[in-house]
């Protein structure tokens, strides 16, 4: 999968995600599986500037994945907030670099 393909794949299954943990529900198992699958990918193709960043992105993703399956929704909340504070962080911090 291409590098364009895979974020947006990713940003996909985690508004997703977002949107389920919003309206006060657990997400979907496939759906938290497929998120930590893509953070994976996207670990393997991030470039050393920001391959730390990305690696602790996946981090949390599987403390999600660990969450859901214990169906400990006030974990994920807090872990879908971490992760989204980590996207916007990468976001503001890389995009923003000449």
């Amino acid at each position: 999968m291409n590098f364009r393909s895979l974020k947006q794949s990713l940003s996909e299954v985690f508004e997703r995600i977002k949107t389920a943990v919003a309206d006060g529900d657990l997400p979907n198992k496939h759906d938290v599986e497929q998120f930590v699958r893509l953070s994976r990918l996207f670990h393997a193709q991030a470039q050393d500037e920001w391959a730390g960043e990305v690696e602790d992105f996946c981090l949390l993703a599987d403390q999600l994945n660990q969450a859901a399956r214990r169906k400990h929704l006030e974990e994920v909340i807090m872990l879908v907030d971490s992760l989204n504070d980590a996207q916007n962080y990468c976001h503001r911090s890389f995009r923003s670099r000449p």
